[in-house]
């Protein structure tokens, strides 16, 4: 397996499921992840299930949801975390 303790410094690695969390690990790879960890990810997941997870999840960056927008063509208004609602919340908490 891949050594992903970058990717999860902040977790266990023997701790986390990857199938029953595997929106989490594909959010975090995403997001964090390095070319080689994007490419393991795409080997141990399908895509429909990565896409599932982009469109999702709250814990992609701005930049980083556009991006995978744009890689696996999803629109923009079917991920979460780029609706505008969930990104005005967001720039009350973090205005950056």
């Amino acid at each position: 397996m891949r050594n992903l303790t970058k990717v999860f410094w902040d977790t266990q690695i023997k701790d986390i499921d990857f199938k029953k969390q595997k929106d989490f690990v594909i959010a975090r790879v995403l997001e964090h992840g390095r070319l080689a960890d994007v490419e393991w990810l795409l080997k141990k997941y399908r895509r429909a299930a990565i896409k599932k997870a982009i469109c999702q999840t709250h814990n992609l960056s701005e930049k980083t949801a556009n991006f995978w927008s744009t890689y696996f063509k999803i629109p923009s208004h079917k991920i979460i975390c780029l609706k505008k609602p969930y990104l005005k919340k967001r720039k009350m908490f973090w205005p950056y």
